[in-house]
């Protein structure tokens, strides 16, 4: 059973890589029923009012999407992947932040159990929620190793000619966002282009561009593809010269993940999540540092590595993080949170 539709971002990534998971896995005892609202409800009203109905006789509802119902007649495990809203408001519009962020904490207090991606958010959810204890536990996203692993030359060139993409290539991917750092991308890619003429900057991601543009002077150097079919990104990812994931704030970051699958080259901002999860691979700069970005993405112009080393990195990371085990984790926090329930 997994979430319907393509271009799948966000919690619906997880939801679907988790779902993906416990195909891998015993787990004969669970019987799982897959909730979401009918298309063009309001997703407030839904969590509040219909979600506690429709999971009415079931012995535990997972909420993978930050807070949970006031009122459920089963204990609750809540999902909250980074607390954002409440560290940083100024990068989400007033009407997306209330009354949001207030069922955030309410609900890590509330909650049957506590899931995020990583100890550094975890730390943040108890620095604000106060001691979460055993309810609160920390599951690592996972990675298709099937889909995201290295891809051929012909694999790749096939795709940058569709998206009509020559020469040598940095990627990111997300919006203009201030807080996923394409600004920063877009002026270290000024700072290489005097010596890299032909290299180009390939954004993925949502075309809006209320948060910013590319400057005039960039717009020959930048290709925005906007979402792309699942099938085209690791051929990019693997062809590209670096990803450039210079995030100012992250739970976990997939997408750096996925990058790393791919048997591509980092270059990360130096953030906690990205320290907890991705050291061991990804190349650190310090964050809104445009000058190191270039530094990085030029040596690794000038030096890229072997396809062997690709190789191994990417069997490392695919080893390292698997859906079966982030969705056997899951499994083991919904049936303590159920027992907990019955004992009530």
């Amino acid at each position: 059973m997994k979430p319907a539709g393509p271009g799948l971002t966000g919690v619906g990534r997880v939801v679907e890589g988790v779902l993906t998971g416990l195909d891998g896995i015993d787990h004969a005892d669970l019987e799982l029923r897959l909730l979401s609202p009918q298309p063009g409800a309001r997703t407030m009203p839904w969590v509040q009012l219909s979600l506690p109905w429709r999971a009415r006789g079931a012995d535990v509802l997972y909420c993978p999407f930050y807070y949970r119902p006031l009122i459920s007649a089963c204990p609750v495990v809540v999902a909250i992947f980074d607390v954002l809203v409440l560290t940083h408001p100024e990068w989400f519009p007033v009407r997306g932040r209330h009354p949001f962020s207030e069922l955030l904490l309410w609900s890590a207090r509330r909650g049957a159990a506590v899931v995020t991606a990583s100890q550094a958010v975890l730390a943040e959810i108890e620095s604000m929620a106060g001691p979460l204890e055993e309810r609160g536990t920390v599951v690592p996203l996972g990675v298709d190793g099937e889909h995201f692993r290295p891809r051929t030359s012909e694999e790749t060139a096939a795709v940058l000619q569709r998206l009509g993409v020559a020469g040598p290539y940095l990627l990111a991917t997300g919006s203009l966002h201030p807080r996923r750092g394409v600004d920063v991308a877009l002026a270290a890619l000024q700072e290489l282009l005097p010596r890299w003429p032909d290299l180009r900057l390939v954004l993925v991601g949502r075309p809006e561009q209320r948060w910013g543009q590319v400057p005039d002077r960039l717009s020959g150097q930048v290709v925005l593809t906007g979402y792309i079919p699942d099938e085209d990104l690791p051929p990019l990812m693997s062809g590209a010269a670096a990803i450039l994931s210079l995030s100012r704030g992250e739970g976990f970051d997939l997408p750096l993940l996925e990058g790393l699958a791919c048997g591509a080259p980092v270059v990360a901002s130096d953030i906690a999540v990205h320290r907890e999860h991705f050291e061991q691979w990804a190349r650190f700069v310090p964050v809104g540092d445009a000058e190191a970005v270039a530094s990085a993405a030029e040596d690794l112009l000038r030096h890229s590595p072997s396809a062997e080393d690709r190789g191994d990195q990417a069997f490392e990371v695919r080893s390292c993080f698997r859906w079966e085990d982030s969705a056997r984790a899951h499994l083991e926090v919904w049936r303590r949170a159920a027992e907990r329930g019955k004992g009530r």
